[in-house]
């Protein structure tokens, strides 16, 4: 099954670490410094055109990638726990 992270991007639930919500997380907390090193790594991918709401932490076995999305880390979730797969 596949999660659907917007902008036609599809990751495997089963890769999937973490889902986090941007919005609670404080600038100067441990967060925010492990999207600062990805990104620095060149982990991390944008998804789609709005304001970021969310990132995911996917890990496929080779390595771990960092999304950011503008889905909501609530509706992530509920699809990430529902039975219908993309």
């Amino acid at each position: 099954m596949y999660l659907n992270l917007g902008a036609q991007t599809l990751v495997k639930k089963r890769d999937v670490i973490g889902i986090f919500d941007l919005d609670t997380a404080p600038a100067d907390s441990q967060m925010m410094e492990f999207l600062r090193d990805n990104e620095i790594e060149k982990n991390v991918t944008v998804v789609g055109d709005g304001i970021p709401k969310a990132f995911v932490v996917v890990n496929d076995g080779r390595m771990t990638r960092v999304y950011i999305t503008t889905i909501s880390a609530a509706s992530l979730r509920g699809r990430s726990e529902d039975g219908f797969g993309y």
